[in-house]
């Protein structure tokens, strides 16, 4: 970014900014530009949808008693246990049992009802950058 912005400089006929001065401008229009798209993004999301990212970044007590009332499902995986970090799990060995698990994290994820056309316009490096801060 700061190539192009020297470059917009040049083609303006301006002497560019120091590099400290041009570093800060960049990094606060990055800031503003993702705050807007998630903004964005916030607004396309339905109120089931919020719901449903809200339940799975929640971390339940592992003491608690609610572990009754979860429902499993086919592969033997409590829905209620179908939170982030078991969406970013590996999947493990190949067999009957990790395939199911897969296909339950599958089914989570069609769940959440994404708008993909709003992710649609982002460019490949934004969504990577994205993904990867999720991973983390």
């Amino acid at each position: 970014m700061q190539e192009l912005a020297v470059e917009w400089f040049a083609k303006q006929s301006l002497a560019p900014l120091d590099l400290t001065p041009l570093e800060r401008l960049l990094r606060s229009s990055i800031h503003a530009f993702e705050t807007e798209l998630f903004r964005s993004v916030a607004s396309l999301l339905s109120v089931e949808t919020k719901a449903s990212i809200d339940t799975l970044l929640t971390v339940e007590d592992p003491n608690g008693s609610d572990e009754d009332s979860a429902i499993e499902n086919s592969s033997g995986v409590k829905d209620a246990d179908l939170v982030l970090t078991h969406l970013k799990a590996d999947a493990g060995r190949i067999g009957l049992d990790s395939v199911l698990q897969e296909l339950a994290k599958l089914s989570r994820i069609r769940q959440l009802a994404l708008p993909i056309k709003g992710f649609a316009a982002l460019p490949v490096k934004w969504l990577q950058k994205y993904r990867r801060r999720t991973s983390t």
